[in-house]
């Protein structure tokens, strides 16, 4: 009735990706232009914000990363706020570190939950943390080791 083998290896495989950060190349995706992305294979918790994350610079490459940050930080609801610490938004930027960047920019604090503001910002700090760390992540390491 059923194959409790080829049951697992699906399971085995689909948990795999998860781990690897989605990188495998399973059966039916022989090169690497055609592995199974977030999106490609379905599992994006916060795939209706992709496309805003697209239109204010975040290259599709760090999209499947970019969506683990999202689901950890905000469970992908950009009403959130940190009562302890004042983060606001998908990517709970917070103001000690981030208001006045939010001010360079050309925002005010109070408009940090905008998803494409929060994104915009959230993109900066990536770009100024892969130049000055190595890895555009290091500020969200708290919500999942990412470097």
């Amino acid at each position: 009735m059923f194959d409790l083998g080829k049951i697992f290896g699906i399971v085995f495989m689909v948990l795999w990706s998860f781990w690897e950060g989605l990188t495998w190349a399973g059966p039916g995706y022989p090169n690497e232009q055609e592995r199974p992305t977030a999106q490609t294979v379905n599992l994006a918790q916060c795939g209706e914000w992709w496309g805003t994350a697209r239109s204010v610079g975040w290259p599709d490459e760090l999209l499947p990363t970019l969506d683990n940050v999202m689901w950890h930080e905000s469970r992908c609801d950009p009403t959130q706020t940190n009562v302890s610490t004042g983060d606001a938004g998908l990517l709970q930027i917070n103001p000690y570190w981030h208001q006045q960047r939010v001010a360079d920019l050309g925002y005010e604090w109070k408009y940090a939950h905008n998803p494409e503001i929060n994104l915009y910002v959230g993109y900066q700090i990536y770009l100024d943390a892969e130049r000055l760390y190595g890895c555009g992540w290091q500020p969200w390491t708290a919500s999942g080791h990412r470097c």
